[in-house]
């Protein structure tokens, strides 16, 4: 026997009784919590759609209500400088000015809870630094959908540091070091002279009128180049390399891509290994090289076929020789893929 008292009268029942009662009350309290719970969900979606701030500007678009938010940012800084970015999302677009200092404009679009849970943190630690810090304010996995976009402009003569987890990056106009990640986003580099690391774990990197030293890597995207200039070094896993009219010292592969290249200026050397696809290069006819061409389950060829004179005896899977006399050693090799080099 247990004994209890309700309403100030003391009342005794069976353990079994106890058991049953004490079961009957927990049933009571999680179905009531479960009622609380989902009605805390509910506010919360529906707080999600409402303006909670005054600061934001609401639009009303197919019945659905959105908000917009700037953040306006200028700093006075010297050339030759560096603009550090971490952002977890957002299309960026960083261009060259004649100012001496960094004009950040940054707009975003979504519901108010959206905009609510973000924040961007700006900073100039001297004056030859800028620090931008954007990102959720929660660590929870559900974040409302938010569109947010960078126009940012710089110095010509400015040095970059970026990691942006989702969305494009595009430079443009800049003279001097550019490091930039993004996890799931295209990288495009135009009118860029300098030093260049470019990596991108699902996106596509660009390159237009580049000259400098520079490394692009994808391991689930194309890597293109049109007017390169100098020393590049190309590698994915899974995409196509495009490379054209590049001069310089050329090193690119991949895993699962083929590689088309054309070839200019002076030889300085180039490698292209692709492992499952086709190799395809075009080079100039004054070309002086050495040229070692194979494949290991297709077949390797040169155009025009006399052109190319062969130090040895040459196979329909590996050839090797030289044109115009010879120079730096080109070499072009497929493991499962046909292999071209044509002047």
């Amino acid at each position: 026997m247990e004994t209890f008292y309700h309403n100030g009268v003391e009342k005794s029942v069976t353990i079994k009784e106890a058991q049953l009662f004490q079961r009957s009350m927990s049933l009571f309290l999680g179905s009531r919590l479960a009622k609380i719970t989902i009605i805390l969900a509910f506010v919360t979606l529906f707080l999600d759609g409402v303006n909670i701030s005054s600061r934001y500007k609401s639009n009303r678009l197919f019945g659905i209500t959105t908000f917009t938010q700037r953040w306006d940012k200028t700093f006075q800084v010297a050339e030759g400088g560096t603009l550090v970015l971490n952002s977890e999302m957002g299309n960026i677009r960083i261009e060259s000015w004649p100012e001496k200092k960094i004009e950040i404009q940054a707009d975003a679009q979504g519901s108010g809870g959206a905009i609510e849970s973000y924040a961007i943190d700006f900073s100039q630690p001297t004056s030859h630094r800028v620090v931008v810090d954007a990102k959720h304010k929660t660590f929870f996995s559900y974040r409302p959908h938010l569109d947010l976009v960078y126009h940012i402009k710089v110095p010509e003569n400015f040095n970059l540091e970026l990691v942006n987890g989702e969305g494009k990056v595009t430079v443009n106009g800049l003279k001097g070091s550019v490091h930039v990640h993004s996890s799931n986003g295209d990288i495009e580099l135009i009118n860029f002279e300098g030093i260049g690391k470019l990596e991108t774990e699902k996106g596509t990197v660009l390159g237009q009128n580049v000259k400098g030293t520079l490394s692009a890597s994808s391991i689930d995207g194309e890597i293109e180049f049109e007017v390169f200039q100098g020393s590049l070094t190309a590698k994915t896993d899974a995409g196509k390399l495009t490379l054209m009219s590049v001069d310089g010292n050329i090193h690119a592969t991949t895993r699962e891509g083929n590689i088309q290249a054309e070839l200019e200026g002076e030889n300085t050397g180039a490698y292209f290994f692709s492992e499952e696809g086709v190799v395809e290069l075009q080079l100039p006819s004054d070309i002086k090289a050495n040229i070692e061409a194979s494949s290991e389950h297709g077949t390797a060829s040169f155009l025009p076929a006399g052109k190319l004179k062969a130090k040895k005896q040459n196979s329909f899977r590996k050839l090797s020789g030289a044109v115009n006399g010879g120079g730096k050693t080109i070499i072009a090799k497929s493991k499962e893929g046909n292999v071209v080099v044509a002047m």
